[in-house]
């Protein structure tokens, strides 16, 4: 491709690409047109809290299994019944610490 080229779309509209050589054109362009960055920082913003609550979520969870699989490898897994050794499963409370 050469420096920026037109190229027609399937609804034959002329669109223009934009190559690296013309990054100095488009920042001139979004500094005396702010308002056309304000759509994409609201994205970038809804995105950061989205994965922030993925990160907090996945976080407690991995957590949670490292705590299990730390009393399973003490206590032996779960089961109903009668205690087998010195240590057994007591019971569990819903809830967060």
């Amino acid at each position: 491709m050469g420096k920026s080229e037109k190229r027609r779309t399937v609804v034959e509209k002329p669109y223009h690409i934009v190559g690296k050589e013309e990054t100095q054109e488009l920042a001139k362009f979004l500094a005396k047109n702010g308002q056309a960055l304000l759509p994409m920082v609201e994205l970038i913003e809804q995105s950061k809290l989205a994965l922030d609550e993925l990160i907090d979520v996945l976080g407690r969870a991995q957590i949670e299994a490292v705590l299990r699989l730390s009393a399973q490898g003490i206590a032996g897994p779960p089961h109903p019944g009668k205690k087998g050794g010195a240590i057994g499963w007591h019971g569990g409370e819903e809830g967060t610490v």
